[in-house]
C-alpha cells in the first residue's frame, strides 16, 4: 500500500475477503473481489453492496443555513422539503466547478448534509468555510466519523427490509431519505442509487457500518468493488432498452433510469461548459457561462447559474 493512503472502516474486511486493493481518491479501496463481470451481474440481476465510506460528509447548520447552501449550490433548495436529496454543483464565480455533490435537507430546521467526493473533501471543506464567512452558519467536516454502504440492485429493497429490518426504506421514493438509529446511533438511509438499478445508501458510525456489512455478507449479499461500479454506470442505456422490451417492468422503474440518464447528461453538460471557460479566456465571468449554456441549450430549464454569482447581473 502506498504511503499516506487513508483506509475506510471496512478495510480489514476487504483484505480478509481477498479483494484486489488499489489507490483511489487518496484511499486504499477494493477494485474487485472475485471478478468484475460477476460483481456487475450481481447488481444487475440480484443485489450487491459497495463500501463508499471514503465519501465526505459536511454538515451545515445555523440561522442562515438555507440561504448559504442556496448561495453555493447550483440547484434551488428554497422550498425544498425535509427528507429530500438534490444533486448539483458548487461553482466558482467564473463558472468553474468546485465539485459535484448531493445535498440532503435534514428534518431539523436549517440543517443540511453535503456529501462530497472523496478526493475533494479537504479542498471542498476549505472552500465552503471561506464562503461561509459572511453567513451565520456552522460548517463541520464529519467525514472521518461516518461510514457508508451502498446496497444496489433489483433486490436491494428486499435486502434492506429482510436482512436489516429497515422497513421504512420501502416508502422512500427516488432521491429521498429518512432518519433511523442503529445501536442507538444516528443512521441516514437514502434512496439515490448510481448503478442504473434501485439502490439504498446507509450512513452511520464506523462500528455500525462494520456490523451491517457483516450481516449483509452472512446473508449472501455480494461485495462489489470500484471496477464494476464503473461498468454499471456505463450500461444504463442498454438496460433501459431491455426494460422497454420487458412489459412486466413497472413504469416507476423505467422513469428511474430516465432520471439517471438525465443526471449523467447534465453532469457532462456542466463539465463541457467549464472546459469552454478554460479554453476561451474571454469567457471569464459567471454571466458568460450562463449565456453559453443558454445558447447551447435554449430549451433547458435546468438552473445553471448558482446563487454565488448573483452579483454578476446583466444590468451591472
Amino acid at each position: 500500500m502506498e504511503e499516506n493512503l487513508k483506509v475506510t472502516c471496512l478495510h480489514d474486511s476487504h483484505v480478509a475477503l481477498g479483494a484486489k486493493m488499489s489507490p483511489f481518491a487518496g484511499f486504499d479501496m477494493p477494485i474487485q473481489y472475485t471478478n468484475i463481470v460477476d460483481e456487475h451481474n450481481a447488481v444487475r440481476h440480484n443485489v450487491g453492496m459497495f463500501d463508499v465510506s471514503h465519501m465526505g460528509e459536511i454538515f451545515v447548520s445555523g440561522p442562515d443555513a438555507e440561504t448559504f447552501v442556496n448561495f453555493i449550490f447550483t440547484n434551488e433548495i428554497r422550498g425544498f422539503e425535509p427528507g429530500k436529496v438534490l444533486y448539483g454543483m458548487m461553482c466558482h464565480p467564473d463558472g468553474g466547478v468546485v465539485d459535484d455533490l448531493l445535498v440532503y435537507r435534514e428534518f431539523e430546521p436549517e440543517h443540511f448534509l453535503l456529501v462530497v467526493n472523496a478526493a475533494n473533501i479537504d479542498k471542498d471543506f476549505a472552500w465552503i468555510e471561506e464562503q461561509a464567512r459572511k453567513f451565520d452558519v456552522k460548517v463541520v467536516n464529519e467525514s472521518d466519523s461516518w461510514g457508508q454502504i451502498a446496497v444496489q440492485g433489483p433486490d436491494a429493497e428486499k435486502t434492506v427490509l429482510d436482512v436489516l429490518g429497515l422497513t421504512p426504506a420501502a416508502d422512500l421514493t427516488f432521491y429521498t431519505y429518512y432518519e433511523a438509529e442503529w445501536n442507538g446511533k444516528r443512521m441516514v438511509v437514502s434512496r439515490t442509487g448510481y448503478t442504473g438499478e434501485d439502490g439504498f445508501e446507509l450512513y452511520t458510525t464506523h462500528e455500525n457500518i462494520v456490523e451491517i456489512w457483516n450481516k449483509l455478507i452472512e446473508a449472501g449479499v455480494k461485495p462489489c468493488g470500484l471496477g464494476c461500479r464503473d461498468t454499471l454506470r456505463f450500461s444504463p442505456c442498454r438496460k433501459k432498452k431491455e426494460l422497454r422490451r420487458n412489459s412486466s417492468v413497472s413504469k416507476s422503474k423505467t422513469r428511474l433510469f430516465h432520471v439517471l440518464l438525465i443526471l449523467l447528461n447534465l453532469r457532462m453538460v456542466h463539465r463541457s461548459v467549464s472546459l469552454l471557460l478554460d479554453i476561451i479566456p474571454s469567457l471569464s465571468t459567471r454571466v458568460s457561462a450562463s449565456l453559453w449554456y443558454r445558447l447551447l441549450f435554449p430549451n433547458s430549464e435546468h438552473r445553471f447559474t448558482c446563487a454565488s454569482a448573483r452579483k454578476y447581473s446583466l444590468e451591472s
